[in-house]
């Protein structure tokens, strides 16, 4: 059975960082980030009247890979309903095993500080934080009941990464 991971966290959480690990082990991500960077020619650009595109191909990019049986990550925040609802739509009926991962629940201020750390798009720490903001209050905790198998919370320890490597790899 194949799996489709959705990371849950907002920006500055630490999610392209496990994904870096998830790789690893033969996952195929998708991420709207990766998308911006290759509509810019390798430079981070995010252009508002380009979203609706973007958007789009992601989830192209994710009922063609799911029509195939790749595991998958989505990285992404994947922080409401309606997004994580998304994504189910469509790999519905392909037989995933549907898995929360929930990023650490950073400060504002950390999160930030991690963004404009990371080069990823703008240096203006406003914007970012305006971002952060928009994002918490859309978040709503992933369920069963909104169709994932497995739901877990994530640290950045030993312990939790051989704990995904057992349940989830």
């Amino acid at each position: 059975m194949s799996n489709l991971i959705m990371l849950v966290g907002n920006i500055g959480s630490g999610k392209t960082t496990l994904v870096k690990q998830l790789t690893k082990q033969g996952y195929i991500v998708i991420s709207r980030d990766a998308l911006r960077y290759m509509v810019g020619g390798g430079e981070y650009v995010f252009d508002v009247d380009l979203e609706p595109e973007i958007f789009r191909i992601e989830r192209y990019a994710l009922r063609v890979l799911s029509d195939f049986g790749h595991s998958i990550i989505i990285d992404e925040t994947n922080m409401s309903l309606t997004i994580r609802g998304r994504h189910f739509d469509c790999i519905k009926d392909k037989g995933y095993r549907k898995i929360a991962i929930i990023m650490p629940r950073l400060s504002k201020e950390e999160s930030v500080a991690r963004r404009l750390a990371s080069n990823h798009g703008t240096g203006d720490a406003q914007v970012w934080g305006d971002v952060w903001e928009r994002f918490d209050k859309i978040y709503t905790e992933p369920t069963k009941k909104e169709g994932f198998d497995m739901i877990t919370t994530y640290k950045e320890d030993d312990e939790t990464w051989d704990y995904i490597a057992r349940n989830l790899l």
